[in-house]
């Protein structure tokens, strides 16, 4: 916007070795920044530079991107990452919370790793919103402030699913629970 696309291009030619595009997807319809970035790709490719994208979509799924910019995200290595386990979303929170100077019970390790299902960055936010709302409150985090935090969010918890999906499949067998 500034004028400076030029000098921004010839920065990132000269001086970057590794090329990180998170969220590609959000490149959908933008066809001028599709084609910079298809031209800038090619030079760093042909300097054998390492470029890597993250995206929520694989590049065919993408809608209204060039078939250039397409090809190359399709021509590299294509690894999907799947939301964490329940034992990898434990370790995700007690490193969370540990990197912030707390150490949680195991309890509320075992609830909220049972609660949230999303993906890292979810994970996270319930832990931070945690230790915010045990700051902010001046409360120790229990249990009960966990499962405050988890309700006020919406997350259903799991015993709820379990009795909705229980529920649903009487009603559509035309059995008692």
């Amino acid at each position: 916007r500034s004028g400076m696309l030029d000098k921004f291009k010839e920065k990132i030619q000269t001086e970057c070795d590794v090329l990180l595009l998170e969220e590609v997807h959000f490149l959908s319809g933008k066809e001028y920044t599709q084609n910079e970035l298809v031209f800038l790709l090619d030079y760093l490719l042909d300097q054998d530079k390492t470029v890597v994208f993250t995206s929520l979509k694989l590049p065919q799924e993408i809608q209204k991107i060039e078939s250039s910019l397409r090809s190359r995200l399709s021509s590299g290595l294509i690894i999907k990452l799947n939301t964490p386990d329940f034992a990898t979303r434990k370790k995700i929170i007690r490193y969370k919370a540990k990197k912030k100077g707390y150490n949680l019970s195991y309890e509320i390790v075992e609830f909220l790793a049972r609660q949230i299902r999303g993906d890292i960055r979810q994970i996270e936010s319930v832990v931070l919103g945690l230790i915010a709302r045990s700051s902010l409150l001046k409360e120790p985090i229990t249990l009960s402030l966990a499962k405050e935090l988890i309700n006020e969010l919406g997350i259903k918890e799991n015993s709820n699913q379990i009795d909705l999906v229980i529920e649903l499949t009487c009603k559509f067998f035309g059995i008692t629970k």
